[in-house]
């Protein structure tokens, strides 16, 4: 069976979500059995309903479903039927009617553009006969008299509403994550110049810093920090770096480099070296370029014959040379 045109919706905050991320660390094959469990049942129409057939047919087993259970995002029909429920599903998903609606309206939007290329009347559908169509119910009802016009604008105002009442709808990171994401902040922190939209553990980490410079790097390190640590882990890391006695300030990392080089792994810094005050030169003491110096000549003092020698020390005057 070919699956249906659609799609389902993620947030674009799941990756954050702690649950979520508890649920990878314990039983990654059962997050991957949720994800297709919500395009299984936007492709079936089921609100969100699973049987025991469907989810041994997405490839859920026991433990998933115990799983699933267990950290809040099944739910055990009450009817008896063995069944589960996709937590919140039509909360945040299409139910079947509003599917069905916006088909109807598509459907009718169609009839309508065709009528009027064709250049024919609108006409009420009492006076036409009905022509057959396999997606239509049998039980068909009057339309008391308003004209497909009418009707039109009545399904338009239903969609209308809806999708005003969707775009109302916000993600909340402590409920289930399939939401659509959350409506952006114009003056957050992906806005030049914007306001404090940081969460609030990035900022107790941004206060246990030493450094405070690139916040807004800094806050994208911190988010793909996240889904390799806890924030506890991350937060008591900063603030040990931060009291490290052997940490030169001069030498300490930006928090965006910190975070994308996982330092929170690292071992305190090593105790520094002592550095006392340098010893004063020897006024008398010769220079490396000054002892070589003489050392070559001494080599050369040996190979000279004695008019040589003597026109040497008539140059130089009659200093001392080493005839080592």
């Amino acid at each position: 069976m070919m699956p249906r045109s659609g799609y389902a919706r993620l947030s674009n905050g799941l990756w954050l979500n702690d649950k979520i991320n508890d649920l990878i660390d314990a039983n990654p094959h059962a997050f991957a059995m949720w994800t297709l469990a919500i395009s299984y049942c936007s492709d079936e129409l089921n609100d969100g309903v699973l049987s025991r057939r469907a989810l041994r047919r997405i490839g859920a087993d026991e433990s998933d479903v115990a799983d699933l259970v267990a950290f809040g995002l099944l739910d055990e029909c009450d009817d008896g039927s063995g069944s589960y429920r996709i937590h919140d599903y039509l909360k945040h998903q299409n139910s079947r009617d509003d599917v069905e609606r916006d088909k109807e309206a598509a459907r009718e939007r169609m009839r309508r553009r065709r009528s009027k290329r064709s250049g024919e009347p609108e006409t009420n559908e009492e006076d036409t006969e009905a022509e057959p169509d396999e997606n239509r119910s049998e039980d068909v009802r009057p339309n008391n008299g308003r004209t497909n016009a009418e009707r039109s604008k009545t399904v338009r105002k239903k969609c209308l509403g809806l999708n005003q009442n969707q775009n109302q709808e916000s993600s909340n990171e402590d409920s289930l994550p399939q939401t659509p994401s959350r409506p952006r902040d114009e003056s957050g922190p992906d806005r030049p110049g914007g306001g404090n939209a940081y969460t609030a553990e990035f900022e107790q980490f941004w206060t246990a810093y030493p450094r405070h410079e690139g916040k807004r790097r800094a806050f994208d390190a911190w988010r793909h920090a996240r889904r390799k640590t806890g924030h506890e882990h991350l937060l008591a890391m900063a603030d040990r770096y931060a009291k490290d006695p052997n940490r030169e300030p001069r030498y300490t990392l930006t928090p965006a480099n910190w975070l994308d080089g996982e330092h929170w792994l690292d071992d305190p810094q090593p105790p520094r070296r002592p550095t006392g005050p340098r010893a004063s030169p020897d006024p008398d003491a010769k220079s490396r370029s000054q002892r070589n110096l003489e050392a070559n000549m001494a080599n050369t003092w040996k190979y000279m014959t004695p008019a040589e020698r003597a026109e040497y020390q008539r140059k130089n005057g009659e200093q001392h040379v080493d005839q080592r």
